[in-house]
């Protein structure tokens, strides 16, 4: 190969990567087998990618659903929760806490009756240098209430909702090179339900059968028989029924070598995954495949042992 062929060409050689991309990377390659059982499943690679990098760079662990990467619109926000938010600043070390949040009444008529305009709340960081910043983290209610309907904890705790929104305001100024980017669900609400939020919900059920059901409710679509990898193959449609996780598991990934359609819906039945189901996994874990073109026989195997690896980890 030329001395000067592309890096795209050759490679990147680890040591000559940027440590945290490194390390960022290698939570990538954690992440992305489980993507549908952590409920990013219709993230692209490169946002993939992304999702890892904010991740690392928090210190906020995607696999106890501590940060999520949420689709609204088609982009992609990094949310998590204010005791998110709380354990990242305490970790650099300079976090001094934050005073309780002071309110303005609101004068308009709207629900729920007596609800604040806005809050308040001081944050503190005290620098290497023993200086310390009071940081004000300032939230309007008319700024941040989601959509009637969709708001029934701002109608229930409404002074506690926009508390939130006020302390991750400031936070996020008092430690933007660790927080920069990310934001609290209650901030986000007011632009809408999310587009991943039915996967984000299934990720969160209680045993492996639900969040299994949950994901397929959420991701299952009628396809063109033609879409389906192995439509074309007698007795090809399998059943809808949720997959025992376990008898999944004990199946085991399998070798390396690649599947025939025939062994693909085998698969797939033995697992009690339908049709409909593995051509969403599919899409999801090749993006860059044209939807009309067939699997390769590798691609059928990477795809049944990532099914495999998601319902393993479905049944921890």
């Amino acid at each position: 190969m030329a001395a000067n062929a592309p890096a795209a060409e050759t490679g990147l050689v680890t040591s000559s990567v940027d440590p945290e991309v490194s390390a960022a990377m290698a939570l990538y390659d954690r992440l992305a087998p489980l993507k549908n059982a952590l409920g990013v499943g219709d993230l692209s690679v490169p946002e993939m990618q992304l999702f890892a990098m904010v991740a690392h760079r928090t210190g906020l662990d995607p696999f106890t659903r501590q940060i999520y990467a949420i689709k609204r619109g088609g982009k992609v926000t990094h949310q998590t929760g204010i005791d998110g938010y709380r354990s990242v600043a305490e970790r650099t070390h300079e976090y001094l806490g934050s005073d309780e949040a002071t309110y303005e009444p609101c004068t308009c008529s709207a629900k729920p009756e007596g609800h604040p305009a806005v809050a308040r709340v001081v944050v503190r960081r005290a620098h290497p240098s023993g200086h310390v910043v009071e940081q004000l983290g300032v939230a309007r209610w008319h700024e941040l209430v989601p959509p009637s309907g969709q708001d029934s904890m701002w109608l229930k705790m409404p002074f506690n909702q926009l508390a939130k929104c006020a302390e991750a305001n400031g936070l996020r100024k008092a430690f933007p090179r660790v927080l920069g980017g990310v934001y609290i669900t209650e901030e986000l609400e007011q632009a809408g339900p999310a587009e991943s939020g039915a996967l984000v919900a299934a990720a969160g059920k209680p045993t492996a059968r639900e969040r299994i059901a949950a994901r397929r409710a959420a991701v299952e679509i009628v396809e063109p028989a033609q879409d389906a990898p192995g439509a074309d193959e007698p007795g090809s449609q399998l059943p809808e029924s949720a997959p025992d996780a376990g008898a999944a598991a004990e199946a085991g990934p399998g070798d390396s070598a690649g599947l025939s359609k025939d062994e693909l819906v085998a698969a797939l039945g033995e697992m009690g995954v339908s049709l409909d189901y593995a051509v969403q996994a599919a899409k999801a874990l090749f993006p860059d495949r044209d939807q009309r073109n067939e699997l390769t026989p590798e691609q059928r195997r990477a795809l049944v042992d990532s099914l495999r690896s998601e319902a393993e980890q479905a049944a921890l």
